[in-house]
């Protein structure tokens, strides 16, 4: 995958609305799936700050992927929506409410300094 954000090293770890001032930047968004598209080309997460994110991708088999698990969806930003790239299933539970509690703050601190 030359020249995707995948070649750049890390992302930035966001939720929904965080993940709106990232435009341009590659990020990475935790959420549970909600649904996949008929086509396999689209899946619907529910991020850590429970509101939908459709990330559609150009490039992934999609096929395996199932709704409740969870993902991690590394991806660029382009006019707010997210564009995904790759993702990673998660293993074993995983608290949602503060892990965006934890981006929230980074968010925060990151605006702040």
């Amino acid at each position: 995958m030359s020249g995707s954000s995948l070649d750049s090293g890390p992302s930035a770890r966001v939720n929904s609305v965080t993940m709106l001032s990232f435009d341009g930047k590659s990020v990475t968004l935790l959420g549970t799936v909600h649904e996949v598209s008929n086509t396999n080309k689209t899946i619907v997460l529910m991020a850590c700050d429970y509101k939908t994110v459709s990330v559609p991708f150009l490039n992934a088999d999609l096929s395996g992927v199932s709704k409740g698990q969870i993902l991690d969806v590394i991806g660029t930003v382009k006019d707010g929506k997210l564009e995904g790239e790759a993702f990673f299933p998660v293993n074993g539970p995983m608290d949602m409410e503060l892990y965006n509690q934890a981006i929230s703050y980074s968010g925060l601190f990151t605006t702040l300094f």
